[in-house]
Protein backbone atom coordinates (compact mmCIF):
# COMPACT_ATOMS: atom_id res chain seq x y z
CA UNK A 1 0.00 0.00 0.00
CA UNK A 2 2.85 2.51 0.83
CA UNK A 3 4.76 1.56 -2.39
CA UNK A 4 1.41 2.16 -4.16
CA UNK A 5 1.01 5.71 -2.61
CA UNK A 6 4.41 6.37 -3.17
CA UNK A 7 4.30 5.94 -6.90
CA UNK A 8 1.01 7.27 -7.49
CA UNK A 9 2.44 10.41 -5.79
CA UNK A 10 5.24 10.23 -7.99
CA UNK A 11 2.85 10.29 -10.92
CA UNK A 12 0.52 13.08 -9.91
CA UNK A 13 4.16 15.27 -9.48
CA UNK A 14 5.31 15.01 -12.48
CA UNK A 15 1.76 14.79 -14.71
CA UNK A 16 -0.47 17.19 -12.60
CA UNK A 17 1.44 20.48 -13.81
CA UNK A 18 0.62 19.09 -17.63
CA UNK A 19 -2.97 18.75 -16.92
CA UNK A 20 -3.21 22.12 -14.94
CA UNK A 21 -1.34 24.27 -17.55
CA UNK A 22 -2.11 22.60 -20.04
CA UNK A 23 -2.93 25.24 -22.36
CA UNK A 24 0.17 27.42 -21.18
CA UNK A 25 2.89 25.71 -22.16
CA UNK A 26 4.20 24.78 -25.67
CA UNK A 27 4.08 22.17 -27.46
CA UNK A 28 6.64 19.30 -25.74
CA UNK A 29 6.65 16.54 -23.46
CA UNK A 30 8.19 15.64 -20.12
CA UNK A 31 9.21 12.41 -20.65
CA UNK A 32 9.95 9.75 -17.54
CA UNK A 33 8.59 10.87 -14.25
CA UNK A 34 11.28 12.33 -12.09
CA UNK A 35 14.01 11.82 -14.39
CA UNK A 36 12.03 13.49 -17.48
CA UNK A 37 14.84 13.71 -20.91
CA UNK A 38 17.56 14.81 -18.83
CA UNK A 39 19.74 11.82 -20.03
CA UNK A 40 18.81 12.10 -24.11
CA UNK A 41 19.99 16.02 -23.41
CA UNK A 42 22.95 15.07 -21.92
CA UNK A 43 23.85 12.76 -24.57
CA UNK A 44 27.59 13.37 -25.85
CA UNK A 45 26.99 15.30 -29.51
CA UNK A 46 30.19 16.79 -31.53
CA UNK A 47 30.33 20.70 -30.15
CA UNK A 48 30.06 22.19 -34.30
CA UNK A 49 26.28 20.44 -33.24
CA UNK A 50 23.46 21.56 -31.23
CA UNK A 51 22.88 17.33 -30.76
CA UNK A 52 20.15 15.21 -31.49
CA UNK A 53 18.30 16.16 -28.65
CA UNK A 54 18.02 19.86 -29.70
CA UNK A 55 17.39 18.96 -33.31
CA UNK A 56 14.66 16.48 -32.70
CA UNK A 57 12.44 18.56 -30.26
CA UNK A 58 12.88 21.61 -32.43
CA UNK A 59 12.31 19.75 -35.66
CA UNK A 60 8.88 17.95 -34.00
CA UNK A 61 7.81 21.01 -31.29
CA UNK A 62 9.25 23.87 -32.37
CA UNK A 63 11.89 26.57 -31.81
CA UNK A 64 10.33 26.62 -28.15
CA UNK A 65 9.42 23.50 -26.39
CA UNK A 66 8.43 21.60 -22.88
CA UNK A 67 10.74 19.39 -21.17
CA UNK A 68 11.55 18.09 -18.08
CA UNK A 69 15.39 18.42 -17.37
CA UNK A 70 17.33 18.01 -14.46
CA UNK A 71 14.16 17.09 -12.06
CA UNK A 72 12.34 20.10 -13.53
CA UNK A 73 9.95 21.09 -15.78
CA UNK A 74 11.31 23.45 -18.29
CA UNK A 75 10.57 25.58 -21.38
CA UNK A 76 13.52 25.88 -23.73
CA UNK A 77 13.32 28.40 -26.10
CA UNK A 78 16.22 27.59 -29.55
CA UNK A 79 14.94 31.03 -31.02
CA UNK A 80 17.56 33.78 -31.31
CA UNK A 81 15.04 36.64 -31.22
CA UNK A 82 12.64 35.01 -28.71
CA UNK A 83 16.39 34.78 -26.51
CA UNK A 84 17.61 37.90 -27.29
CA UNK A 85 14.05 39.54 -26.11
CA UNK A 86 13.89 37.19 -22.58
CA UNK A 87 17.93 38.70 -21.88
CA UNK A 88 16.76 41.99 -22.74
CA UNK A 89 13.65 41.83 -20.44
CA UNK A 90 15.21 39.93 -17.67
CA UNK A 91 13.62 41.40 -14.56
CA UNK A 92 11.21 43.23 -16.36
CA UNK A 93 9.26 40.59 -17.95
CA UNK A 94 11.23 37.26 -17.28
CA UNK A 95 12.98 35.73 -14.43
CA UNK A 96 15.69 33.60 -16.33
CA UNK A 97 16.99 30.89 -14.22
CA UNK A 98 18.57 27.34 -14.06
CA UNK A 99 17.20 24.33 -12.96
CA UNK A 100 18.06 23.80 -8.82
CA UNK A 101 20.79 21.02 -10.00
CA UNK A 102 22.95 23.28 -11.61
CA UNK A 103 22.54 25.90 -8.64
CA UNK A 104 24.00 22.52 -6.40
CA UNK A 105 27.03 22.51 -8.98
CA UNK A 106 28.01 26.06 -10.46
CA UNK A 107 27.58 27.51 -6.37
CA UNK A 108 24.58 29.61 -5.62
CA UNK A 109 26.68 32.51 -6.81
CA UNK A 110 27.82 31.98 -9.53
CA UNK A 111 27.96 34.14 -12.25
CA UNK A 112 25.57 31.98 -14.43
CA UNK A 113 22.74 31.26 -11.86
CA UNK A 114 22.52 34.74 -9.64
CA UNK A 115 19.88 36.80 -11.32
CA UNK A 116 19.17 40.66 -9.71
CA UNK A 117 21.27 42.27 -8.08
CA UNK A 118 23.48 39.51 -6.89
CA UNK A 119 24.32 38.84 -11.11
CA UNK A 120 24.87 42.78 -11.50
CA UNK A 121 27.59 43.01 -8.58
CA UNK A 122 29.41 39.89 -10.02
CA UNK A 123 29.32 41.25 -13.44
CA UNK A 124 30.88 45.01 -12.50
CA UNK A 125 33.96 42.93 -10.46
CA UNK A 126 34.76 40.92 -13.34
CA UNK A 127 34.22 43.67 -15.68
CA UNK A 128 36.47 46.19 -13.65
CA UNK A 129 39.22 43.81 -13.86
CA UNK A 130 39.08 42.87 -17.14
CA UNK A 131 38.51 46.31 -18.02
CA UNK A 132 41.89 47.24 -16.55
CA UNK A 133 44.03 44.44 -17.93
CA UNK A 134 42.47 44.48 -21.02
CA UNK A 135 43.65 48.10 -21.98
CA UNK A 136 47.54 46.33 -22.10
CA UNK A 137 48.84 45.64 -25.16
CA UNK A 138 50.55 42.62 -23.33
CA UNK A 139 47.51 41.36 -22.30
CA UNK A 140 45.82 40.06 -25.69
CA UNK A 141 49.64 38.21 -26.25
CA UNK A 142 49.33 35.96 -23.01
CA UNK A 143 46.21 34.86 -23.60
CA UNK A 144 47.11 33.96 -27.71
CA UNK A 145 50.28 32.51 -26.20
CA UNK A 146 48.82 30.33 -23.61
CA UNK A 147 45.97 29.24 -25.68
CA UNK A 148 48.77 27.83 -28.47
CA UNK A 149 50.16 26.32 -25.89
CA UNK A 150 47.26 24.44 -24.53
CA UNK A 151 46.42 23.84 -28.27
CA UNK A 152 49.78 22.37 -28.60
CA UNK A 153 49.31 19.80 -25.68
CA UNK A 154 46.20 18.57 -27.85
CA UNK A 155 47.85 16.51 -30.34
CA UNK A 156 48.64 13.61 -29.22
CA UNK A 157 45.65 12.98 -26.93
CA UNK A 158 43.02 11.01 -28.50
CA UNK A 159 40.59 12.62 -26.55
CA UNK A 160 39.99 16.19 -24.90
CA UNK A 161 38.24 16.87 -22.11
CA UNK A 162 36.89 20.37 -23.01
CA UNK A 163 36.01 21.41 -19.43
CA UNK A 164 39.40 20.49 -17.71
CA UNK A 165 40.77 21.96 -20.75
CA UNK A 166 38.80 25.23 -20.32
CA UNK A 167 39.77 25.21 -16.61
CA UNK A 168 43.59 25.27 -17.37
CA UNK A 169 43.32 27.87 -19.75
CA UNK A 170 41.32 30.40 -17.41
CA UNK A 171 43.47 29.06 -14.08
CA UNK A 172 46.53 29.83 -16.76
CA UNK A 173 45.88 32.70 -17.44
CA UNK A 174 44.57 34.86 -14.09
CA UNK A 175 47.73 33.59 -12.67
CA UNK A 176 49.53 35.06 -15.65
CA UNK A 177 47.73 37.97 -15.09
CA UNK A 178 47.67 38.29 -11.67
CA UNK A 179 50.78 36.60 -10.30
CA UNK A 180 52.91 36.90 -13.80
CA UNK A 181 53.86 33.65 -13.49
CA UNK A 182 53.70 30.89 -16.65
CA UNK A 183 52.95 27.51 -16.23
CA UNK A 184 56.32 26.57 -17.01
CA UNK A 185 57.93 28.51 -14.19
CA UNK A 186 58.76 26.82 -10.70
CA UNK A 187 56.85 28.22 -8.33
Amino acid sequence: VGLVGFMLGLILNHFLPLFLKLGLLPKGTFGWPILGETLSFLKPHPSNSVGTFLQDHCSRYGKVFKSHLFFSPTVVSCDQELNYFILQNEDKLFQCSYPKPIHGILGEISMLVAVGDTHKRLRNVVLSMVSTTKSKPEFLNDIERTAIQILDTWKDKHKVIFCEEARKFTFNVIVKQVLGLTPEEPQ
